[in-house]
Formats: structure tokens, sequence, C-alpha cells
């Protein structure tokens, strides 16, 4: 039937059951009718799509994230009021003006996109069989699985806004490990902590990966290659002072103008800690974890930007929050563990059902143990295979699946030397390593640190 013939009345009630924003871009973008339809009660039609959009059981943590007070500076009193009232009655109002109503479209879409791209690498893990080449398919998320997905985006975000960074303060947040803790973590669920876990482990994945490449981009710029005779480090001659706060350190070394240029151009790629670009240090290579877990926790919107930049882009984006670091979802949940011992052991009940006021039948069977009550993150390389198959996520049946069971349990059984292997980022050679001994044009040296030094201030 042609749209252009059915009456507004009609077109409205279409419009309003949309259960996507973005296919409701679609259809005012492609139709003439539905955009003047949309025209006249715009407010009336997006809130009902997004209410479609946002299931019910995490909708109260989605309005609340959009009314965090946010300052500059950050102010104490006004977040702990607002997570007071967030624990005693998580129902915030709908927005009433369309400002509101777009800020809540907007997060609604970026998180909709990681819950979109985390879940599917999850089901490709869980469901690979071993030995096999062919694709595996799976089936789309469930009502309650895309529930828990949205539910711990929407916590996340709050705990992003509502426990931020602030550089005045000890450890460079304005609440302290211990007092996250207390304010947010122990207030919930031991099981919901370790769904906002499982969030934090896909952002920090995604973060690491991008610094990884950056760290390539280092050591793969042009250089001189060093002579034979250079294997080992001589004698240090001269120290150059240069860069742009002249705290760059680079040897140079003599007897090395077959090159091309003047022994005089010439530096070690050395002493990285002491210019801008000290996140490529060897020293920096053990400060990374604690840079990505910064990063993280700077909240959906520049996440967002982040995983969609451009490779130029997203390098200034690291450069301008790097090397920073701050207490966040790591550090509180090791202020949990400090009282674990008072907290009961989680046993598994007779039955498990797909509800979302429990934890899913995942937690239960495939955490190490009952006593495994907040599951450590610094300390918790043992949980990084099974928070990559989003465990604590998925219904009964999906993980009932042969596969499934068989992916999961090898994912909480690998041994710790698998484990260091895959995931000891301090293993990894910083690009300083990479290029020991390895002397360059200082104009070269230069041109690096001006593309990839870090763009904070140097103290």
């Amino acid at each position: 039937m042609a749209l252009n013939i059915l009456p507004v009345e009609i077109l409205s009630l279409i419009l309003q059951a949309v259960d996507r924003p973005r296919d409701l871009l679609s259809l005012i973008i492609a139709s003439a009718p539905c955009y003047g339809t949309y025209k006249l009660s715009p407010h009336l039609i997006l809130s009902s799509v997004v209410r479609n959009a946002i299931l019910p059981d995490a909708l109260p943590h989605a309005l609340a994230a959009i009314y965090v007070p946010v300052s500059n500076p950050p102010q104490v009193e006004p977040l702990e009021t607002f997570l007071d009232e967030y624990f005693q009655t998580p129902s915030s109002p709908f927005p009433p003006d369309m400002a509101g109503l777009v800020s809540l479209c907007n997060l609604y879409s970026r998180v909709s996109y990681f819950i979109d791209d985390y879940s599917s690498r999850a089901m490709r893990a869980l469901v690979t069989q071993p030995n096999t080449e062919r694709n595996p398919s799976f089936s789309p998320l469930s009502p309650t699985e895309r529930a828990r997905f949205q539910r711990a985006f929407f916590r996340y975000e709050i705990y992003s806004l509502a426990l931020p960074a602030d550089f005045n303060a000890h450890r460079n947040s304005l609440f302290s490990a211990h007092m996250q803790f207390t304010h947010f973590l122990h207030r919930m669920e031991p099981w919901e902590v370790e769904e906002m876990s499982c969030v934090y482990h896909y952002f920090a994945s995604l973060i690491g990966g991008f610094i990884d490449h950056l760290e390539d981009q280092v050591a793969g710029s042009p250089f001189v290659p060093r002579p034979p005779q250079a294997q080992k480090k001589s004698h240090i001659d001269s120290r150059r002072v240069y860069g742009r706060y002249d705290c760059a350190f680079f040897k140079a070394r003599p007897g090395w103008g077959q090159s091309g240029f003047d022994d005089e151009d010439m530096v070690l790629v050395d002493y990285l800690d002491l210019t801008d670009l000290a996140l490529f240090s060897k020293d920096g290579r053990y400060r990374i974890p604690r840079n990505i877990s910064y990063l993280a926790s700077l909240g959906s919107t520049f996440l967002y930007q982040l995983v969609l930049a451009d490779d130029h882009r997203r390098k200034d984006m690291i450069r301008e929050n790097s090397p920073n670091e701050r207490h966040f979802l790591p550090e509180a949940i090791d202020e949990a563990l400090a009282v674990r011992r008072l907290l009961p052991r989680t046993i598994m009940p007779d039955e498990v059902r797909d509800e979302l006021t429990h934890p899913n039948l995942g937690y239960h069977l495939f955490k190490r143990s009952d006593w495994d009550v907040y599951l450590p993150i610094i300390r918790g390389k043992e949980n990084y295979r099974l928070r990559e198959r989003a465990y604590v996520f998925w219904d009964a049946g999906r993980i009932s699946s042969p596969a499934a069971t068989y992916n999961l349990r090898e994912a909480r059984d690998v041994g710790s030397d698998r484990l260091n292997q895959l995931l000891d980022r301090e293993g990894r050679k910083s690009p300083e390593e990479r290029l020991e001994g390895v002397s360059i044009p200082k104009t070269q040296m230069e041109k690096i640190e001006h593309e990839f030094g870090s763009l904070e201030e140097c103290f």
C-alpha cells in the first residue's frame, strides 16, 4: 500500500511502532509523507521509538545516564546526591524536550553500536569449534540478552560520568577507589559488577589494539639501519638536549658518517622516557595498562569517537590523553576484594532462569570458585577469556550448546603459561626496545616526536 494515501493518524502510529531510531531516520528520509507526519509531532514519535529501542529493564539506567550532573571542575556533592537518588529510586523522568530526547537517542545509538560489536565478537569466539575453517553462525540476541547488555553499558556510562577523573585530586580521581566501591559497586550485586567488568574488558581490548597499532607505526618509522659493528652499545661520548620542553636526551655516537649524514646529525632511539614519546619507552610498557584504563574511563562519547575516527584523528585523541592514569573500576574492584571474606559464597540454585533480576547460568557455571564473589581485573588474567566471550550475558539455551560449553570451559581452564603468552602486555617489546641500537638523523627523530609524542604538558 502506498504511504501517501494513508491518513496522518495511521502514519503516526506506524512511525511510533518503529523500534530503532536508525530505522525511523530511514523512513523519514525515504518518504515525504512520513517526513511530513514526523514534523507534526517529533517528540511524540521519537520518544515512542526510543522507548521501543531501550528495553524496560535497561531504560531507568539510560535515563539516569543523561541526568548525571556534569561540571568543570567536577563537584563531589551533586554527584554524591545523584548517586544516592539513582540507587534509591532509579526512575528518572523521560526527557520533556527535544534536546534531552536527542541526548538519550544519541546515547542509545552509541551503546547499540558497542553492543552489536561486542556481542558479535563474543559469539564468534563462543561458537567456534576447534579444527574447523567454516565461519560459525549464531542466532541474534534474545530480548533478555540484549537487556543485560544494555543495562551493563548504561551503568558503565553512569559510572564513568558520576565518578570522573580530576587531576587536582589524589590518584587523578574525584572519588578514590574505596569511595568508588562504597558509592557504586557495593550497592550492586556482585554479578552485576561482573557485567560491568565485561564492558570494561571490551573497551580496554579495543584501546589496547589501537595503542599496539601506534607502537608498530612508531617502530616502523623510517630510520637509518645500524651498521654491523654497532650490535652492542659502545661508550657514550655526548648527550643532546632538544625537544619541545628541552627534556629530550638522545645519545650521539661518532663514526657513523657512512649513513650519508654527518656524525653530529645522528641520535640513538633511546631515553624516550625523557621525551614526549614516553608512552613508547621501555618503562612506558609497564604504564600502558593504566593509561588504557584512563582512556576507558572517559565515557561513551569519547570512546565512540575514538573507535570511529580515522587513524590520524585516533592517534591524536590518544596523544591528547597520554600518558594519563587514574583510579577507576579495576582499582575499585580491588577494594571489594579486600572485604570478600565477609561476603557470602555464590551458590548455584537448583534452577537458573533467564531473568534479569538474577545472574545468568554462565556466571554460576564458569567462574572458577563459589568463593569468587568479585572477580579482579588488575590481577585477573584468568578471567580475560571468559569476559572476551561475554559469559555473564547469555541465556541458558545459548550457553548449553555443545560448542559454547566447550569454549567457555576452555576459557575458564586455560593455563597460566598460555594466558601470559596471550595477555602479558609487559612482555611485548616497546618501540624503544625494538629499535635498540638504531641511530637516525636528529631531524627524523624530531618528526617522530612531533607526530607521535604526547600532547599533554611535560611535568
